[in-house]
């Protein structure tokens, strides 16, 4: 690691400087000591770059041992562009690579073609983080980092901007400036007389993947990259002596003409990225004030205390469509709630840069999580944390403020600490946390924390008090309805009946399920007359069904009756659902049930939309039982549904 280090600081010594504008079209040396204007502003190039300065500020930014950085296997060149993004992400510090604006704007035009180069190929290969959504990149299951880069290599004809650069010229670290992309140079591959050259090339470009990834995952102050990375392989001919030689240059690019650009579209200016810096600053500053003076147990604690009750979990229905600030530190940082709330990564960055700021040793982690064992999985970050007695340990501060239904704002009631500070082995709503959280290394194929370096048991004094057990005799915890009825249970939806019975298989009479609807609403004021012949004044059903009436939820048997007492159908209550969701149109495909020709025409549309939206999601072998009796747990599981689609 020693020799690692110093040969990244001889490196930056070259690489680090303020790129000079080379025939006002491109960039070769960032060496050269001379002066461009730039907006107005003057700035020198490269003059007298320190290698006590560069070993001080990389020791202050990366101070531990504790990073993906160097927990990965990273080659040199890719070294030097973990350290140059880190050093360039500073307004004050090393030609503000990732801040400066010129550097991701694009050329006006392109010098002439060195005489003797030609250019062969150009490849282009994208990275998505899976943690972000972008309308098109959506991850509901584990995927690989091989697929990820595979899908999305792009070959493309050689234009004027590639064949214009003089490639014999260039050293690592260049930064280049073209009218269709401007990049890093990070490596160069010679490909003529090489028979390894194309695993070369596939190693080198994963390396120069991974170490912007480690970057990110280090350092989630920089709050304003996008989420993506391009590398840029470009294979030319130049000529040694009298020799034509062929070499594979890799660019990591900042900027190009296809939209693409490492900084977020809301962080499109130096200007903005300085406004949001000193409200991170600011509202990091404010969070951690009061904990200074606190053991690390207490700050952690309060950490996980100020984030869930000050943010909600985005609510927005559909997440590919948020957008980029809610994946960052920012939208946790300062409070958001609603549409405008952090997702999990939103959370775990602000989390891991308040421990970052406290010396708290803190790690990024994602995977494919399981938050229950009825819980299908989703792409998930959180974090895990070392404490003072020197073992690792899980933090999931996304989970501890989970959502709920009919809640809205920063506070619910229901914020937490089942998941702070717990090990391998701590159960939490029936799993183990190495179950639920098993880091995948999705993002890349670096070598990471895993699973079985956490402690096995919870940190001392940090183990949440367990949840108080239902109150039924008949509802176990191995029971496959037992989460719907807790649910259904602390909702204030459904209760007992009676002597600590539930009655899971007991059927549900229409005035019930009514009533059930009725306490979701809120309980509202009505009146007390009656609207059908057989729901006199006064009953524990009469309010409830007078509203139900009321909004159209129901109507009664067309007689004057509504029949309070008759067991309910599972088509009545999909019917009593869709009317109460205000009969939204359905896309639910009734045929794929042997049963469906049993559906009466009245609940069709009801039951499609039930369907559509997985409320019903019928009985097995194909059998959709309209008809048939909804017993107590079935209700729990549709009511839980509901809420959570309402939610």
């Amino acid at each position: 690691m020693k020799l690692r280090t110093l040969a990244l600081l001889l490196a930056f010594c070259l690489l680090l400087g303020v790129p000079v504008l080379a025939n006002n079209n491109w960039d070769e040396d960032w060496n050269d000591k001379e002066q461009w204007d730039d907006s107005d502003v003057e700035y020198q190039e490269g003059v007298g770059w320190d290698a006590e300065v560069l070993r001080t500020d990389v020791a202050s930014r990366n101070p531990g041992e504790e990073d993906w950085f160097r927990r990965s296997e990273l080659p040199d060149y890719a070294v030097n562009l973990y350290a140059a993004l880190l050093l360039g992400s500073d307004v004050d510090s090393y030609g503000n690579l990732l801040i400066r604006d010129r550097n991701f704007r694009l050329a006006a035009s392109n010098n002439a073609p060195p005489v003797g180069q030609t250019v062969e190929a150009v490849e282009e290969t994208v990275y998505t983080d899976p943690a972000f959504y972008d309308g098109e990149t959506v991850v509901s299951a584990p995927v690989t980092v091989e697929a990820l880069l595979d899908e999305s290599n792009n070959q493309i004809d050689p234009g004027i901007a590639d064949k214009s650069v003089r490639y014999s010229s260039l050293v690592l670290g260049d930064l280049v400036r073209t009218s269709s992309f401007n990049g890093i140079l990070v490596y160069k591959i010679k490909k003529t007389d090489n028979p390894n050259f194309d695993a070369e090339l596939l190693a080198a470009r994963d390396a120069i993947v991974e170490s912007y990834h480690a970057f990110d995952r280090d350092h989630p102050e920089v709050f304003w990259l996008s989420g993506k990375s391009k590398v840029r392989i470009v294979t030319a001919t130049t000529k040694s002596g009298d020799k034509k030689v062929q070499t594979a240059y890799l660019f990591f690019v900042l900027a190009d003409d296809s939209g693409f650009s490492l900084r977020a579209e809301n962080y499109n200016s130096a200007a903005r990225i300085g406004e949001a810096a000193k409200l991170r600053d600011e509202a990091a500053e404010a969070i951690l004030a009061p904990l200074k003076e606190l053991d690390t147990l207490a700050q952690i604690k309060a950490l996980n205390e100020w984030l869930t009750t000050h943010n909600e979990y985005n609510t927005t229905e559909d997440l590919s469509t948020i957008g980029y600030a809610p994946h960052r530190c920012l939208s946790a940082l300062t409070g958001s709630v609603g549409t405008d709330g952090p997702v999990c990564d939103g959370y775990s960055r602000a989390f891991k840069l308040l421990c970052d700021r406290l010396g708290i040793p803190c790690l990024l982690e994602n995977g494919f999580a399981r938050s229950s064992a009825e819980h299908a999985g989703e792409y998930h970050m959180w974090n895990t944390v070392r404490m003072p007695d020197e073992k690792w340990y899980g933090v999931d501060v996304t989970w501890d403020d989970p959502k709920v239904p009919g809640v809205s704002g920063a506070v619910s009631g229901k914020e937490n600490e089942n998941f702070l500070l717990v090990g391998n082995k701590t159960e939490i709503q029936g799993l183990l946390f190495e179950e639920s959280h098993k880091p995948t290394d999705q993002l890349t194929a670096l070598t990471a924390l895993d699973g079985t370096i956490l402690s096995p048991t919870a940190y001392a004094g940090a183990v949440a008090e367990p949840e108080p057990e239902l109150p039924f005799t008949d509802v176990k915890e191995e029971n496959w309805f037992y989460p719907y009825v807790k649910f259904i249970y602390e909702k204030g939806i459904m209760s007992g009946t009676g002597e600590g019975i539930f009655a899971p298989n007991a059927t549900t009479t229409r005035a019930q399920l009514v009533t059930m609807l009725y306490r979701l609403e809120g309980k509202p004021e009505v009146s007390d007359e009656a609207v059908f012949d057989d729901v006199p004044a006064g009953e524990w059903y009469s309010a409830p069904v007078t509203w139900a009436n009321g909004k159209g939820i129901v109507t009664g048997y067309g007689d004057g009756t509504f029949g309070p007492h008759n067991t309910l159908t599972r088509e009545q209550l999909a019917l009593m659902l869709w009317r109460y969701a205000d009969k939204p149109e359905g896309e639910g495909d009734l045929d794929q049930f042997a049963d469906a020709d049993k559906v009466d025409t009245w609940a069709a549309d009801a039951l499609r939309w039930c369907v559509g939206k997985g409320i019903i999601t019928g009985k097995g072998g194909g059998i959709l039982d309209p008809l048939g009796d909804a017993n107590r747990a079935e209700i729990a599981t549709m009511l839980m549904r509901f809420m959570q689609l309402e939610d």
